[in-house]
């Protein structure tokens, strides 16, 4: 399994074994990064935006705002 985003503003799961996806997360400016937090949320930089955020289950958490077009997530193994 992966995780992807797309130019659409969405973050994906991608099972490249089924070649099924999944959606995550949508609406969404411009995604620099994704990365999967130990709980098996995703974690995503929106740059255009300015925040960082958690998804996961239909849910999302708002982990930074009022960023200056964040790049580039990762997570320690605590998450």
């Amino acid at each position: 399994e992966w995780l992807t985003t797309n130019s659409n503003g969405a973050v994906m799961r991608w099972h490249p074994g089924r070649g099924e996806s999944a959606l995550v997360s949508q609406g969404h400016e411009l995604l620099f990064g994704v990365a999967l937090r130990a709980d098996g949320a995703a974690v995503a930089a929106d740059g255009a935006a300015g925040r960082v955020f958690a998804a996961q289950g239909g849910n999302e958490e708002m982990l930074a705002d009022g960023l200056d077009w964040p790049m580039g997530i990762a997570v320690d193994g605590a998450g």
